[in-house]
């Protein structure tokens, strides 16, 4: 689905693999691209993403962008990519999180990112929005010199959010990681905390 509002999505198993060949906006998500209002539960993506080398701009996840939405018991095994962006947000299962609730999921896919917010369940999680009762096994590769947010469960975190419940067990591979120690901006459970400390437990 490209838009969704008002939507109930369950039981739904995609697999696949796209490959990016223009540059440009891609708001991607594997089940929804936008979803508002929306549930989506019980869905399995098996869909790996790849920008082969183009400029790109946008999101990619399960479902890129949620809004006053909830995203339950749901898993990527997919395989994401992106070399070469100025504004993306990468997750697993929800790349920009807006007032919205994902609990229960999982992601067991490799993420390899140059993107300003990337996490192994959201990319960037903001405006109260939750992520309880997850993990992220997938390995993480960050690309670049640390100016991006990269983080097991979330990539950059908002004040007035929560991160509740959740582990991150994958491998950390920084072969490829130019970044200065210590690395502020790359974390277990968070790449990039805002100063207003949200919660975690």
């Amino acid at each position: 689905f490209s838009e969704v509002y008002g939507a109930e999505i369950s039981g739904l198993t995609i697999q696949g693999k796209l490959n990016v060949s223009n540059s440009g906006y891609v708001y991607f998500g594997t089940v929804a691209g936008v979803a508002a209002d929306s549930k989506i539960s019980d869905c399995v993506s098996d869909v790996s993403f790849t920008d082969t080398d183009k400029y790109i701009n946008g999101t990619v996840a399960l479902c890129g962008y949620a809004i006053n939405s909830t995203i339950e018991y749901c898993q990527n095994k997919g395989d994401f990519s992106v070399k070469d962006t100025n504004k993306f947000w990468m997750g697993g299962i929800v790349g920009v999180a807006d007032n919205s609730t994902v609990r229960y999921c999982a992601n067991t896919g490799d993420m390899t990112s140059w993107t300003p917010c990337t996490g192994g369940i959201v990319g960037q999680l903001f405006q109260n929005s939750k992520i309880i009762n997850c993990y992220s096994t997938g390995k993480i590769v960050p690309l670049g010199k640390g100016t991006t947010d990269f983080g097991g469960i979330a990539g950059t975190v908002g004040a007035g959010t929560e991160i509740r419940h959740c582990y991150f067990a994958g491998e950390m591979d920084l072969s490829q990681y130019t970044a200065t120690t210590p690395y502020k901006r790359l974390g277990g459970i968070a790449g990039g905390v805002s100063s207003d400390t949200p919660v975690f437990e």
